[in-house]
C-alpha cells in the first residue's frame, strides 16, 4: 500500500467545521486531527474521539487522504470516512459520519507536534489545485485555490 505523503503527516488544528461551532469544536479539547506515517492517527473535535485510517487516494489525476474513523461522540459509538487535502501548513476536507451528518473542515498544521513539519514539496500547490479542480467537478461545489489563501 502506497506511503502517506509527508505534506499530511502531523498534528492539525481544527480551526472551522461547516456543521458546528469553535465553541463545540473545542468543547473537551482542542479539535485536532493527528496523522502519522503509519497510515494511522485520531481525530478529537467535540464530544467525537476516534481513530483513523488513512491511505492516499487517486481522484482523476489529483491525490488526496482518505481515511475512515472508528470512535466515540457523546459516549455512543460512531464510525465513517473523510478526505482531505494538503497545501502547506493548512488541511482542508470533508467529514461524513455512518447514517449521520457530515461536514467540512479547516485546520492548520500545529507546529512542534510530532516533529518538525516536513518540507512540503514544490509540485504540492498544483497537486493541491488540480485536487480541488476534481472535487469542484464532484460535489458541484466551488471551492477556494491553496493560492487564494495568504499563511497567517
Amino acid at each position: 500500500m502506497k506511503k502517506i505523503e509527508p505534506e499530511y503527516i502531523g498534528s492539525w488544528r481544527i480551526t472551522e467545521m461547516s456543521n458546528w461551532d469553535r465553541d463545540y469544536i473545542d468543547e473537551v479539547a482542542p479539535g485536532r486531527l493527528v496523522i502519522k506515517a503509519n497510515r494511522t492517527g485520531t481525530l478529537t473535535f467535540g464530544l467525537v474521539q476516534a481513530e483513523l485510517d488513512c491511505r492516499m487516494e487517486d481522484v482523476g489525476v489529483a491525490e488526496h487522504l482518505a481515511f475512515t474513523f472508528a470512535g466515540s461522540d457523546e459516549m455512543e459509538k460512531t464510525s465513517g470516512h473523510g478526505w482531505a487535502v494538503a497545501c502547506g501548513s493548512k488541511l482542508e476536507g470533508r467529514l461524513y459520519f455512518h447514517l449521520g451528518d457530515n461536514s467540512t473542515f479547516n485546520a492548520r498544521r500545529e507546529k512542534g507536534r510530532l516533529g518538525t513539519p516536513p518540507i512540503v514539496p514544490s509540485n504540492v500547490k498544483a497537486r493541491h489545485d488540480k485536487m480541488i479542480e476534481n472535487r469542484t467537478s464532484l460535489h458541484r461545489r466551488p471551492r477556494t485555490s491553496c493560492n487564494s489563501d495568504r499563511d497567517e
